[in-house]
């Protein structure tokens, strides 16, 4: 039976690829989140001034 070899640290680094992708995703979700909370804010507003 073969023995599994272990990754070295350079093989289980992230790319700058792998960050900027990581880092765009997240940007979106946070975006989405800031949406979500200027429409929660909107209706809100329209349920209090009627």
């Amino acid at each position: 039976m073969a023995k599994k070899k272990k990754q070295s640290a350079a093989d289980q680094e992230l790319s700058a690829d792998d960050l900027a992708m990581i880092g765009a995703g997240l940007t979106i979700l946070g975006d989405l989140f800031a949406l979500l909370a200027l429409v929660k804010a909107k209706q809100e507003d329209e349920s209090s001034s009627s």
